[in-house]
This record gives structure tokens, C-alpha cells and sequence, in this order.
């Protein structure tokens, strides 16, 4: 299971996630009907303006990314497959927390998980994901980040990889990808980061220009 491999299972989720679904990310602008396929119009053109939550479309998401990493699910390092789920908030029997600076517990819920279900010496956690809408407060983008740290080098969590997506108006704005190092910390893996912010844009771009699913999906 490289880094290579989720990195393109993660660029073809986003392009379905971004050519399918970016209608419900909360454009208000003008939307050609032939790519919006819940509005149709005789102009082709359409006005919408909607405020959805992230889990609607953390749940595309989940799906695309359940859909392009069979070779990652197909089981992890003891033979346990993989499943991916979406406001996953339980630890074994009991719920996902961890204990804060001032010696609080606090129970957490992250968006989207790549695990095995299990629990203990059993557990294998891949893949966190925390996604927000762009008009989010920086501080909770900054929130978000720090989340994905602290669920990699957590003991408890000791989760391999974190990705962290914004959703613009349209399309899919920016991410952040990290990894755990030697040292067991989380850093930003700046040379997948950079492949995946690379294919947003040229993502971004072949929907300007009216390029077809077909030819967006064979970029990158």
C-alpha cells in the first residue's frame, strides 16, 4: 500500500467528486444545466444557491474513494480488510476521545476513515480525512489540520496518512497531505501535495474550458 497508490485512488476520487457533485458544494453562480444533472434549463444555464452540509458531500467523497482503492481495502498488514466510513465516532465499544492539554477528554468524530474496524493491537488505521467549505473561520481550517496531526501521532489512532480537503464554490479548492514519519510525527508530504494541488488545477481548468468527463478523467 504506497503513497503512490492512494495519491491516484485521491486524484480520481476528487475528479468524480468535483465533475459529479460540485453542483452541491454551494456555487451561486451560473451552472451549465448539461453538467448539473439535478437542474435542466432551455438556456443551459441555471441559478442556484444552496448551503449544504459537509457530510453530504463528505459522503460522495467516501464513495469515490471506496470505489478507487480496492487494491488498499483488500485487507491491511494482518489480513483484516479495509472499510471506508463516514463519521465513524466509535473506539471499540467505546466512543473516539482523546485527552486535551488541561487533562480533559473529549470526544471526536473524524469525517472520513480508511480502518479495519478493529480495535486494540488488532487495529489498523490508514486514511483520516477532514473536509470543510472554503467561508470556514480559519481558525477551524486551522482546527481541522491540527486534527489529522493528533489522529497520526496519537498512539491510540497511530493513523498512516491524513488529508485534509476545502471545498470552494464549484469546485474542490485546496488540500493538505500528510504523512507519519520515522519519528512517528505528522508532516506534510509537500511532493504528493503538490501532484494533487497540480491536478486540481488542471481539473479546474478542463471544466472552464468544456472538456469532457472522459478527457478530465484521463488527466494526471
Amino acid at each position: 500500500m504506497t503513497k503512490e497508490t492512494l495519491r491516484k485512488a485521491i486524484a480520481l476520487s476528487l475528479t468524480e467528486l468535483e465533475h459529479r457533485d460540485s453542483h452541491l458544494f454551494g456555487s451561486s453562480d451560473y451552472e451549465y444545466a448539461g453538467r448539473n444533472p439535478e437542474f435542466s434549463s432551455k438556456k443551459g444555464t441555471t441559478k442556484i444557491s444552496r448551503k449544504l452540509h459537509e457530510v453530504c458531500i463528505n459522503h460522495r467523497l467516501a464513495v469515490y474513494l471506496e470505489k478507487n482503492t480496492p487494491a488498499i481495502l483488500k485487507h491491511d498488514e494482518k489480513n483484516y480488510p479495509l472499510f471506508v466510513d463516514i463519521e465513524f465516532n466509535r473506539k471499540g465499544n467505546d466512543p473516539k476521545r482523546w485527552q486535551t492539554q488541561n487533562g480533559k477528554f473529549v470526544e471526536i468524530r473524524p469525517d472520513i476513515i480508511i480502518h479495519n474496524r478493529k480495535n486494540g493491537t488488532e487495529g489498523f488505521n490508514f486514511l483520516v480525512v477532514e473536509c470543510k467549505k472554503a467561508g470556514a473561520r480559519k481558525k477551524s481550517l486551522e482546527e481541522d489540520l491540527n486534527k489529522i496531526k493528533k489522529f497520526i501521532e496519537d498512539n491510540d489512532y497511530s493513523y498512516h496518512y491524513g488529508l485534509q480537503v476545502i471545498y470552494n464554490s464549484g469546485h474542490i479548492g485546496e488540500l493538505n497531505f500528510l504523512v507519519k514519519d520515522n519519528n512517528g510525527k505528522a508532516k506534510l508530504d509537500k511532493d504528493i501535495q503538490a501532484e494533487l494541488n497540480s491536478h486540481l488545477e488542471r481539473l479546474k481548468t478542463g471544466k472552464n474550458n468544456g472538456m469532457t468527463f472522459e478527457e478530465i478523467f484521463g488527466e494526471g
